[in-house]
């Protein structure tokens, strides 16, 4: 079994002494840190970790009260459980005083050996809980981030999901209806992408739509947001952008994609996109611009593929 860690604060050492005693009877079940100066066993406590603190109240420099307070006040011990152990509480009114400081437990002098190990295992075992509460907690916290983040993406790029797309395009219509500051959707559809997964499979199809999500990624700019749509449709988001600034970012995002090495079995692949951009117009709605930019995608499609097309604002 660990012992375990208790750190013992009295300014007489007779007093410590006496308290040390009483837990020497019960060999081997506790480890105990001990000083007279309310300061250092500050820094023991922070050193330390012990699972539990018991403090006189009447001391010299820094007294219990105020030893227990700073306690509280650091996140690194505001959790280890502190008991008062005092001949001076003698009135509802101290012991009061005491538990608002975050005591959570008192002893009163002298120290009844009984009443000193129940009390103790009392507050190990509430240490104890709330320790394991917080690890709960925390693995719970960890959990929904994970959730959080698996609902806002796409589970085969890695890239936001539609949901989170419509996020991202509700705040940028927020801001440009608010400071009338400019941003473009560019929406990318790859060209003849049905006979990648007809000729060489489904697998080949979600290779290309990964490292297509990829390329968008390295050639978008640091600020702009990229996602999967849906199929082998992506859109970017582009803050602070016109049309003219999407158009530029489209046809950087359109070379890259003509010009990449795409391999599958030994198999040279031809992959391109075709694009439409749309500048926002405040006041109006995001499903218009988007709507805009599918216009002028399938304008592209008609005018031979692998091209950037523009659509008109409102």
């Amino acid at each position: 079994m660990i012992p375990a860690r208790i750190l013992l604060v009295d300014d007489q050492p007779e007093n410590l002494k006496a308290i040390v005693s009483l837990f020497d009877r019960s060999a081997g079940r506790y480890e105990i840190y001990q000083t007279t100066l309310a300061v250092q066993a500050l820094e023991i406590a922070r050193e330390e970790q012990p699972d539990l603190v018991i403090t006189d109240w009447d001391m010299p420099s820094m007294d219990g009260i105020e030893l227990i307070e700073a306690l509280k006040a650091d996140p690194l011990t505001e959790d280890i459980p502190v008991i008062m152990c005092t001949g001076v509480m003698t009135s509802s009114t101290n012991l009061q005083t005491a538990l608002e400081a975050g005591a959570a437990d008192y002893i009163r002098k002298p120290v009844d050996a009984v009443e000193l190990v129940a009390r103790t295992q009392t507050m190990l075992r509430m240490g104890e809980m709330i320790h394991r509460i917080k690890e709960q907690n925390h693995a719970l916290r960890h959990s929904y981030a994970i959730l959080e983040e698996m609902s806002r993406t796409d589970p085969l790029t890695r890239l936001s999901n539609r949901r989170h797309l419509e996020e991202r395009l509700a705040e940028a219509k927020s801001k440009a209806d608010r400071t009338h500051d400019p941003f473009s959707v560019i929406l990318c559809d790859l060209d003849r992408f049905k006979r990648f997964n007809d000729r060489h499979g489904h697998d080949c199809g979600d290779r290309i739509l990964i490292e297509v999500g990829a390329l968008l990624t390295d050639t978008a700019r640091g600020y702009d947001h990229v996602g999967r749509w849906g199929g082998e449709e992506f859109l970017l988001v582009l803050p602070q952008t016109d049309g003219a600034g999407g158009s530029v970012v489209a046809e950087k995002i359109r070379t890259a994609v003509a010009e990449h090495p795409f391999v599958y079995d030994d198999v040279r692949l031809s992959v391109t996109l075709t694009l439409g951009v749309c500048e926002y117009t405040p006041g109006t709605t995001v499903e218009a611009c988007i709507a805009r930019a599918d216009e002028a995608l399938y304008s592209g499609k008609a005018n031979g593929r692998n091209r950037v097309e523009v659509g008109e604002r409102l």
